[in-house]
């Protein structure tokens, strides 16, 4: 099954001379990967796939603990020694491989699906907006938030109330909506990537 999304390791990356990434140990012992972690690494991910690699953002925590985990060559301290036999440890859990037992996908939701899904619902709780009267009914008022699909106000000297139709006003209150959940998402994925940019 075709994955889309992003992996930790580009393929420009793993085909280096040197891999990018190694492997830490809880005792600060530093590995280089096997066959199997590479192709984990190279795997295309969502940022918020569960099944993603987890990877390390420094060698030491802030307590000068040593965590476990894959860390960019980068990140390693100054005259740290590479053992090049790959570290022993036990298998990663299904999941963790992108793959259930039964050997269907832990993909997580495409971007296109998320965004689809979030037009429908905008769409669905935009009729209520559309709604909703605002203003005094004997001075400027309208029907429809934000934008409203009927102002109505009284023009200098005249007596009635004038209307002023806005049949775009249902329109704009999607975008608005769908914009409002978009753009985090988006922006999130945006610093997922120069936050890799920046550790490569």
């Amino acid at each position: 099954m075709e994955r889309y999304g992003e992996s930790v390791v580009s393929p420009e990356e793993a085909s280096a001379p040197v891999y990018p990434y190694v492997y830490v140990t809880s005792e600060g012992q530093v590995h280089e990967l096997d066959d199997e972690d590479r192709a984990y690494l190279e795997e295309r991910f969502y940022p918020m796939d569960p099944a993603r690699p987890a990877t390390k953002f420094a060698f030491e925590d802030k307590d000068g603990k040593v965590g476990k985990g894959f860390c960019h060559r980068s990140l390693l301290p100054a005259g740290t020694v590479v053992n090049s036999e790959p570290v022993a440890r036990k298998p990663k859990p299904a999941i963790e491989q992108g793959e259930r037992r039964d050997g269907s996908s832990t993909a997580g939701i495409p971007l296109r699906f998320l965004l689809v899904g979030w037009l429908v619902i905008s769409v669905i709780a935009s009729i209520p907006l559309n709604g909703i009267k605002w203003g005094s009914p004997d001075g400027f008022h309208g029907t429809g938030w934000p934008f409203a699909s009927v102002y109505w106000d009284r023009l200098q000297g005249a007596e009635d109330l004038v209307d002023f139709p806005n049949p775009l006003a249902p329109f704009y209150n999607i975008a608005v909506i769908l914009l409002v959940g978009a753009l985090p998402l988006l922006f999130l994925r945006l610093l997922i990537r120069l936050w890799r940019a920046w550790l490569t």
